[in-house]
């Protein structure tokens, strides 16, 4: 081989073989995680059912109507659908019964009361 002082080849080194081991293709995607079975909302409108009646039934009605927009279970809205309108019925049976009550408490009273006479002049 002849070695021009001007134009030097370039040594080619030698090829020595490596290993590669094989690795899996790396994913940059999000792992997939299961859907919620549970409404939030539907919860809430339990609690308020037993709270606050008639707040929790409006409460369960627009979670249940959610729910079926969603295409999930709406097993937690229509208990609270049930609890609110069963409890609504029931304080307002409470809530008729102490007006009467008081009502006729008050008509006791006024019957014990003094009466004014009016005189004529």
């Amino acid at each position: 081989m002849n070695q021009d002082p001007v134009n030097p080849q370039p040594s080619n080194p030698p090829v020595v073989a490596q290993a590669v081991s094989p690795q899996p293709p790396q994913s940059t995607a999000l792992p997939q995680t299961a859907p919620v079975n549970s409404n939030g909302l539907a919860i809430a409108g339990i609690i308020l059912a037993v709270v606050v009646p008639l707040i929790g039934l409006i409460v369960s009605i627009v979670a249940f109507n959610k729910a079926k927009k969603a295409n999930t279970p709406t097993t937690t809205a229509t208990i609270g659908i049930a609890l609110g309108i069963f409890l609504s019925m029931v304080s307002f049976f409470i809530f008729v019964s102490l007006v009467n009550a008081g009502y006729r408490s008050a008509q006791e009273k006024a019957k014990t009361l003094p009466t004014i006479q009016e005189t004529s002049p």
